[in-house]
């Protein structure tokens, strides 16, 4: 369960950017509209998908925050183990803009404004990229973090021949490389 709940905190900060195109294109078709009387005139199907597009935002802005933030501690469960980085492959820079243009061009062509079509097409989109991002572990796809720096790899352990897949701030990692990892029962190790 710790896997798939890490895995949807990784997806919602990868969807940061596309909901925030997502709901500025709704703004700019008119979902606000400028005059209204009562409630009951602006909540429509359109209003209600523009405040979903909002707390998943939210929810990215959250998640993003708590990746930027929180830090892989060594413990009693896991004193860090040293492994040499064989079979050393950058996955940031392979497919940052392949995966990028893909968010944002999805964001800017789902119509919005034009009833339960749009809401259909915006949470099939959602789902079905959700659901993709976290059964194939794509985390090198979030664009929120090569913002900040980070870069993904995806590296051998020369000691048990393991394929890690290591999110790292500020930093390459090289071929043959001695790592320090702080959890390596996780699909994703993090380190800052």
């Amino acid at each position: 369960m710790e896997k798939f709940i890490e895995g949807v905190a990784y997806y919602c900060s990868c969807m940061m950017l596309f909901n925030l195109i997502f709901a500025l294109k709704m703004i700019s078709d008119g979902v606000l509209k400028k005059e209204f009387h009562t409630l009951e005139q602006y909540i429509d199907i359109d209003f209600i998908t523009f405040i979903f597009a909002l707390l998943f935002l939210l929810s990215g802005i959250f998640f993003t925050l708590v990746i930027l933030f929180t830090h892989e501690k060594f413990g009693k469960a896991t004193l860090g183990k040293k492994i040499t980085a064989i079979e050393v492959r950058e996955l940031t820079t392979d497919y940052y803009f392949t995966n990028f243009s893909l968010l944002v061009l999805t964001g800017l062509s789902i119509p919005s404004c034009n009833g339960w079509a749009s809401c259909l097409i915006y949470f099939f989109i959602l789902v079905t990229l959700g659901i993709v991002y976290i059964k194939k572990n794509a985390f090198y796809i979030n664009p929120v973090l090569t913002l900040f720096d980070f870069n993904v790899f995806e590296c051998k352990a020369k000691e048990n021949k393991k394929n890690y897949i290591i999110v790292i701030k500020d930093r390459f990692i090289k071929e043959n490389e001695e790592i320090t990892l702080p959890n390596v029962n996780k699909k994703i190790i993090r380190i800052n």
